[in-house]
């Protein structure tokens, strides 16, 4: 999924695609809260993403029904014995729509650390017991998608991590003792 919207953006690139655009009063000298919709098209010198670890695709869904535009409709159907039978096709179509809220979350993701020009901080906070999981777990969190593309154990440190073309990284970890 990761090289597939890897792949989507170089395409959108190419052609030289973009969103509707927001609209701004570029002179004003003022800090704007903004939706990740708002600010589509638009640039900002610092751009700031809040808690990083509440985005993310939508929870699991437990409707007994899937509609999918291009594949067509499923239901899961009651089996009297308390629970639910779904068919091959309702999890394959679960599976396309989940996929595709995943992608459309990695959108977003893009779209909101694209408009900054000189500087993006994202913050984001988690338990101890998380910091585990967050190196491997496969859930739709920016703030897991973000751990595992820096490589980061249970473990951080504050650190500046230099990347090519001189991009950097000012890493800063709080512990807050309880």
């Amino acid at each position: 999924l990761i090289r597939d919207f890897v792949h989507y953006v170089e395409k959108f690139e190419e052609v030289g695609g973009r969103e509707t655009e927001g609209q701004i009063d570029r002179t004003a000298n003022v800090v704007r809260l903004m939706t990740i919709h708002q600010a589509k098209g638009l640039e900002f010198p610092v751009v700031i993403i809040p808690d990083v670890q509440r985005y993310k695709s939508s929870e699991r869904d437990n409707s007994l029904f899937v509609l999918d535009r291009h594949k067509g409709f499923s239901v899961a159907v009651p089996d009297g014995r308390g629970t639910v039978a779904r068919g091959a096709a309702f999890g394959h179509l679960r599976e396309r729509n989940q996929q595709r809220e995943q992608f459309e979350s990695m959108r977003l993701l893009y779209v909101a650390a694209t408009r900054a020009e000189d500087r993006l901080i994202l913050s984001g906070a988690t338990t101890e017991s998380d910091l585990k999981n967050l190196q491997t777990t496969l859930r739709d969190q920016w703030l897991a998608w973000l751990w595992q593309a820096l490589e980061l154990d249970e473990h951080p440190q504050s650190a500046l991590l230099e990347f090519g073309g001189g991009a950097q990284i000012d890493m800063r970890v709080t512990r807050e003792m309880r």
